[in-house]
């Protein structure tokens, strides 16, 4: 789907955020809540962020999602809702009144926005199976195996996800500590499950991973 040209077409006004690594929207109370974001490029996670700065993953979105704002509202000052890069990624902003009364132009981009927004909801529902496991090292396991049928380049015998994740970041994502983070990814590395670094994590055995703990 050609976002940005179908809007331009369609004179619909829109906002592109470029995020690098790290960087972060916020969605506050005063983010409008007709408003929609699409990841054209990158991945993302949405984040529950509490005043105590307790930080819950909600979900992890690749490109062509859909955020609804509408679906976040917030009715008070405890916590707010952010969009956080995992990779560099571009982020689409638009009033969807601006795509439902422009009717002209717009029943292709609705039909898109309804489909791409039905995948979001699955990656809801993932992320939600990933945090519910039973301790942080199924967890990570999990993650693992999610990333893997979405960005693993299959080798001979191992799956690369060409995606680096700091200890900090998973922490965040999977809801614990960086020390436990480091812990488990070494005792999955020194078990030879994994290779971990600064550019990609490997996953050197798929059936031992998943049969091993479980998943």
């Amino acid at each position: 789907m050609k976002w940005i040209g179908h809007l331009k077409k369609a004179k619909i006004p829109f906002k592109l955020y470029k995020l690098n690594i790290q960087d972060s929207i916020i969605l506050g109370q005063n983010y409008k809540n007709s408003k929609i974001l699409i990841t054209l490029e990158g991945f993302i996670y949405l984040a529950k962020v509490f005043s105590n700065k307790e930080i819950k993953c909600i979900s992890l979105l690749p490109k062509h999602r859909i955020i609804k704002t509408q679906d976040i509202k917030q009715n008070n000052k405890t916590y707010y809702y952010k969009v956080v890069a995992i990779r560099s990624s571009d982020i689409l902003s638009i009033h969807i009144d601006q795509i439902i009364y422009k009717t002209p132009n717009t029943n292709s981009l609705l039909a898109a926005i309804n489909r791409f927004y039905n995948y979001t909801l699955k990656d809801y529902e993932t992320t939600a199976s990933i945090l519910t496991q039973k301790n942080i090292k199924a967890r990570l396991i999990q993650l693992l195996l999610t990333l893997s049928e979405e960005f693993g380049k299959i080798n001979k015998h191992s799956i690369t996800i060409p995606i680096y994740f700091s200890h900090e970041t998973l922490s965040k994502i999977l809801g614990t500590n960086r020390v436990t983070i480091t812990r488990n990814l070494n005792k999955l590395q020194k078990e030879q499950l994994i290779t971990y670094n600064a550019q990609y994590i490997k996953i050197n055995n798929f059936i031992k991973l998943c049969t091993n703990y479980n998943i």
